[in-house]
């Protein structure tokens, strides 16, 4: 099975009035939609908010300003920062200091989401940048990288999300059939990924795609960068609550 993955260089954006926003892997999933956005320099948007679904982004290069009706965010040039707005309650505006890279994903808000967010929950809005980030430690990891967490699991419904960080090693992890996995390869990385034995290079601005139970690494060599992004969904909807769900959302999807 090839895994499914797009090449910085095969992104194309077509930009209006200052905004760009380019679909990709989504045909990996019918549930988690993922799009690389740029917002040019100077440039204002307003973010169109959804009800149904969980709505994270992810800022990569670039600096700017979350604007919210009652407080702000700034989004610094020096480390990636990570945004989760309350749904669609409330108006948020985009505002871009330098050219603004980042990556929105996108989960449908099922019925078992629904569920497992009512018991327990983020508090939303929730804004972070790298630096303020939860550490943690995981056995299949390189003993000098360092695991970050931006969405603890079960805390967002299905979702949760990480950052790997490490200089001439990164992450070597046996398949977990319980969530599906993307990925994005931040600035300076240059690494080698291994998934179910096909073995393919990744660099700053690429995307995969895991299915869940695939054995899979991401390594890098001696004196190079391995800093990437991890956004994983729970493929069982029971995983995450333990109220009775309707049988449609009961099936593996």
């Amino acid at each position: 099975m090839t895994t499914p993955r797009v090449k910085a260089s095969e992104i194309t954006y077509q930009f209006v009035d200052g905004f760009a926003k380019t679909p990709v892997l989504h045909e990996a999933h019918e549930y988690v939609k993922m799009y690389k956005c740029i917002l040019q320099a100077g440039k204002t948007i307003t973010l169109s908010l959804h009800s149904d679904r969980f709505e994270v982004f992810a800022f990569v290069r670039g600096s700017g300003a979350i604007i919210l009706p009652h407080q702000a965010y700034a989004i610094p040039e020096s480390e990636s920062s990570y945004f989760i707005p309350n749904f669609d309650e409330e108006r948020v505006d985009l505002h871009a200091g330098s050219d603004l890279e980042f990556v929105l994903y996108e989960t449908l808000h099922t019925e078992a989401d629904k569920l497992a967010f009512h018991d327990t929950h983020m508090w939303l809005p929730y804004f972070r940048t790298q630096s303020q980030l939860f550490r943690y430690d995981q056995a299949c990891k390189g003993p000098h990288t360092e695991s970050y967490l931006v969405i603890p699991s079960r805390e967002l419904g299905r979702v949760l999300m990480g950052i790997t960080i490490s200089v001439g090693e990164g992450t070597d992890e046996k398949g977990h059939p319980s969530v599906h996995q993307w990925n994005y390869m931040l600035p300076g990385t240059e690494i080698t990924c291994e998934v179910d034995g096909e073995a393919f290079a990744m660099a700053d601005g690429d995307f995969s795609f895991i299915y869940g139970g695939l054995d899979h690494s991401h390594i890098a060599a001696p004196g190079k960068i391995c800093n990437y992004i991890w956004f994983e969904w729970f493929v069982d909807p029971k995983s995450v609550t333990g109220h009775l769900i309707p049988q449609e959302y009961g099936k593996n999807k």
